[in-house]
């Protein structure tokens, strides 16, 4: 890629844009002739260049997307206000949001209660639809530790042996622990139960 680059680069100074050999109105407008100087190869290079060369990007960077279960639910409040909002902006001519909120409070005190209760059950309804946070992961069993410590030194042991295989050589050696390693066994399990 680098090398197509300088390629193209080079090929374009090769056919230098020199105004004053274009015309007698060169200087006046440079930046006009110069692009009617140009041949049609030289063209052609400086339009591959423009493809290999992307664009850069200008902008502060895109903030990630919030999980949906965090965005939050519109209170019945908010759904007031974005309704009665423009509303009230043309009603008090007011230009900023501070103007027009105060009218909008005092429509809301005004509002009659089965509007605000339609109100409260179309938030309830919006947040029953919400997805749930997902449940907190259970906690690991003395097997699954067993076989994160151990699952490598079994692989290294045994390099020609599949996926599969090599679960099974973790369950042999978890199957054949002593009376001694027995213990050693109970405090995976002790610690399994605490995370």
């Amino acid at each position: 890629m680098a090398g197509i680059l300088r390629q193209t680069r080079n090929a374009v100074s090769m056919f230098s844009l020199r105004p004053q050999t274009c015309g007698p109105t060169a200087s006046a407008f440079p930046g006009k002739v110069a692009e009617a100087c140009i041949s049609g190869e030289a063209r052609f290079f400086a339009k591959q260049a423009t493809e290999v060369i992307p664009a850069a990007k200008t902008g502060r960077p895109k903030k990630p997307e919030k999980e949906p279960w965090r965005k939050r639910v519109p209170s019945a409040y908010s759904r007031f206000v974005k309704e009665i909002f423009p509303q009230a902006a043309k009603e008090t001519g007011g230009k900023t949001a501070t103007a027009v909120i105060p009218t909008v409070v005092k429509k809301w005190r005004e509002a009659p209660q089965s509007h605000k209760d339609k109100l409260q059950r179309d938030y309830e309804r919006e947040l029953a639809k919400r997805p749930k946070k997902p449940p907190a992961k259970g906690a690991l069993s003395a097997w699954t530790l067993f076989v994160r410590e151990n699952y490598s030194r079994v692989a290294s042991e045994h390099p020609t042996v599949a996926a599969r295989g090599m679960l099974a050589e973790v369950s042999k050696v978890w199957k054949s622990l002593s009376r001694a390693e027995g213990t050693v066994r109970a405090k995976l399990m002790k610690i399994a139960c605490h995370r």
